[in-house]
């Protein structure tokens, strides 16, 4: 079922966090079909919504926490490839240009049993502190406020920009370098 939308993607659950569908996701963009994942993962909305919104996909991974170590992204229309940049949480200088913006991913690592794989959401909005985030195979339920799954906060220490998700830590963000 559809959990979430903003403008033109969707993010979907099968309302069991505990199933790996092992049915690929396929998107149709510019007349091409691309693979855009495991269908209802938190990977797969990830990688759609870069496809979707900016026109570049990341490599296969084994899990989400592991996008944080890729460096380079395709464009799916064969120009050339970009930089992806990461931001580790609490290690960047808080300047406007190191700062959580629109179309980011937040990655959470490896850290306990229920999430094995890390955790992956795109940046929907920023309003000064305020990071909103889009996701897939969180809670599996429908966002609450539709255009948004939850509210991260971004917290400035000795000058270092530390995100920060109530339950779990955050080892960062990436960003497609235009």
């Amino acid at each position: 079922k559809r959990i979430g939308y903003l403008e033109d993607v969707p993010a979907f659950s099968n309302c069991n966090n505990e199933v790996e569908s092992n049915f690929d996701s396929i998107i149709l963009k510019n007349d091409k079909n691309i693979y855009s994942g495991m269908q209802w993962q938190c990977v797969e909305y990830a990688r759609r919504y870069l496809i979707i919104k900016l026109g570049f996909k990341f490599g296969d991974v084994d899990g989400a926490e592991d996008i944080f170590e890729i460096n380079t992204v395709e464009n799916v229309d064969g120009l050339p490839d970009r930089e992806f940049r990461s931001y580790r949480n609490g290690n960047i200088t808080c300047n406007p240009t190191n700062l959580p913006k629109v179309h980011d991913l937040i990655i959470w690592p490896r850290t306990r049993p229920d999430i094995p794989y890390g955790h992956v959401a795109a940046v929907l909005k920023v309003d000064g502190n305020d990071i909103y985030i889009g996701e897939q195979n969180w809670s599996n339920n429908v966002w609450e406020h539709a255009t948004y799954s939850r509210i991260l906060k971004l917290n400035r220490t000795d000058g270092k920009c530390l995100l920060e998700d109530a339950d779990y830590p955050i080892l960062g963000w990436k960003r497609i370098i235009m």
